[in-house]
């Protein structure tokens, strides 16, 4: 490779040379260059705020003992009136049949392998029952269909049955509340 007889400042100095005869010649002959239109001003909005008052420098009288005070009663604030309410008939929350349901509720707790309920002190047998879930997984209410075996026990089987967690119903991707009814087998003792 060749270099230039007059080195790298020569080089340096011509290059410079042509930038400034470029953009003189643009200038001068209306070429694209065109300077920007100035910036618009900048309103600065300022709020002054009132000096605070200043209480004359006056020699301090001294002071004198507190005398004991006085202590009078409050009077008794009057009792706060009820709030307001307006009397809102919400309706009952919606429970979902089974088939209304994308997922339906799975049994969380409450009963072995999913179908067995422990009941200490039972004769055992078969019971239908209708839970009431909330999208929470929890049951709102429980019903005995069915007994097959003692129905004296109703009372303790509902107690039961109350105890009882799901893993909440969805519909789509939303928790909701849902209505399942289930055949289980009620034992003293669930061998676990």
């Amino acid at each position: 490779m060749r270099r230039a007889p007059w080195g790298k400042a020569g080089a340096l100095a011509l290059t410079v040379l042509a930038h400034l005869a470029f953009l003189l010649g643009a200038g001068q002959h209306g070429g694209a260059v065109k300077a920007l239109p100035p910036p618009a001003p900048v309103a600065l909005m300022v709020s002054l705020l009132p000096q605070p008052a200043v209480a004359p420098s006056k020699p301090l009288a001294p002071v004198k003992a507190a005398e004991p005070a006085v202590v009078l009663a409050a009077a008794p604030a009057p009792a706060p009136e009820p709030p307001m309410v307006a009397e809102q008939d919400q309706p009952p929350p919606q429970f979902f049949p089974l088939h209304e349901l994308t997922s339906p509720p799975t049994v969380a707790d409450g009963l072995a392998r999913g179908e067995l309920l422990e009941l200490p002190g039972t004769s055992g047998g078969y019971i239908t029952a209708r839970f009431w879930i909330n999208a929470l997984g929890e049951v709102v209410r429980a019903q005995v269909v069915e007994v097959d075996g003692n129905e004296d026990e109703e009372e303790k089987l509902l107690a039961a049955l109350r105890h009882v967690r799901f893993l909440p119903a969805r519909i789509g991707q939303m928790a909701v509340h849902s209505e399942l009814q289930m055949e289980l087998r009620v034992v003293r003792n669930a061998g676990l």
